[in-house]
């Protein structure tokens, strides 16, 4: 009997329970459904418009001499003196005496040489006298015609060549002793110095390297996609380099933490492609590196220096600029439409440089192009577009 009355009481509670659940169901109603709204992400966009633009071309290279050379004695002997500038790094200009050779010896030798030629004239002076006196006694007591060797001929012509040969021998011995002086070829520098005063130096031992500081050279390799955005002068030297027809570089070095800048032309190309690189070499060319012509200082584009160039290229009319990171994988782009929306576009890129893209068609002028990068991009996603100043200059 117990146990029925646990179960009866079990159930009412459990009744009380279920209408006072469906009461308040039936109080609350149908709760309304909810409706996520994602509100448009924020990106910059920029207005393309068509520009003219003068293509500039990026490289580097190392500054050499124009002309370099190895002096080297032609006669031999104890260096007796040498000029205060023939030091490394010593300036001199054409016809400076750099050094001198001991010229005792070659003084001797032209004295003898000189000799030897007032003796061949002599004896020819001798055999004149004789050839005619020949031709005389032949004349008066000789019959038919006389041998070459009875008028002495012979003799007059070896007397001739003697005194050539005389000549000769004063000729060289005066070419040696102007050798003992070793003169500037060009105004330069000494970049080797090998020997000095006291020295003994044989014919053909290497004294000293110099270079003419005129001008200097640098070789800057282009790629052949770069080659086409430059008038480059082929297979042909220039010596007159303020023309205009051929490239201005702009040369830029740091040195001890000072920014400078230098001016030159494009002369010349190598005319030849490297094999492992695949690039060829434009032949730059500065003038008075060394501030030697000017009144005004400037640093000097030294002989060794690592530079950074930029040559000015072509110009092209109508081409678009954008921004390098407004390209996305496989040259494409992203439009912002009039309903603010994204849609992708390929375009077609003619020249890209560290900074920017550039585009001869594929877009149409004063369309928006989203700058902003995104992670995921859906198209026709709605964006708000925020447009930003147009610093796509190049």
């Amino acid at each position: 009997m117990r146990y029925v009355l646990q179960l009866l009481f079990a159930l009412v509670i459990v009744a009380i329970a279920s209408a006072i659940t469906y009461g308040l169901i039936k109080i609350k109603g149908t709760p309304e459904p909810i409706i996520h709204r994602s509100n448009p992400i924020l990106v910059e966009i920029v207005k393309v418009v068509k520009q003219n633009v003068t293509f500039k071309v990026k490289t580097q290279g190392t500054v050499v001499p124009r002309t370099e050379t190895v002096i080297i004695p032609e006669v031999s002997g104890n260096i007796i003196s040498v000029s205060k500038s023939f030091n490394v790094g010593g300036f001199f200009e054409k016809g400076d005496l750099l050094l001198k050779i001991d010229t005792s010896d070659y003084e001797v030798s032209l004295v003898q040489a000189q000799a030897a030629l007032a003796r061949a004239n002599l004896a020819l002076e001798n055999e004149n006298a004789q050839s005619k006196q020949a031709r005389k006694d032949w004349d008066a007591l000789g019959k038919g015609e006389a041998n070459s060797l009875v008028l002495r001929e012979l003799q007059l012509k070896e007397a001739k060549s003697n005194v050539t040969s005389a000549q000769a021998e004063v000729d060289k011995a005066k070419r040696n002793l102007q050798r003992t002086e070793i003169r500037a070829p060009y105004d330069g520098m000494v970049k080797i110095k090998q020997v000095d005063v006291g020295q003994f130096v044989s014919r053909g031992t290497p004294m000293a390297t110099i270079f003419a500081v005129d001008s200097v050279e640098i070789s800057l390799p282009i790629t052949s996609s770069d080659t086409a955005f430059l008038n480059l002068p082929q297979n042909h030297r220039v010596e007159d380099t303020t023309q205009k027809l051929y490239p201005v570089v702009k040369l830029k070095a740091n040195i001890a933490g000072i920014d400078l800048e230098w001016i030159g032309n494009i002369i010349r190309t190598d005319g030849v492609i490297d094999n492992r690189s695949r690039v060829s070499h434009a032949i730059a060319q500065v003038q008075d590196p060394y501030s030697m012509k000017t009144e005004k200082f400037k640093p000097p584009l030294q002989v060794g220096t690592f530079v950074e160039a930029e040559i000015t290229g072509t110009t092209m009319n109508d081409i678009f600029v954008l921004p390098r990171d407004a390209v996305r994988v496989n040259n494409k782009i992203l439009i912002v439409d009039d309903k603010n929306t994204l849609r992708s576009q390929s375009i077609t890129v003619i020249k890209a440089d560290e900074k920017f893209v550039y585009i001869q068609d594929s877009l149409v002028e004063g369309s928006s192009v989203c700058l902003t990068p995104l992670e995921f991009v859906i198209e026709g996603m709605s964006v708000e577009p925020i447009l930003v100043d147009d610093n796509n200059k190049s």
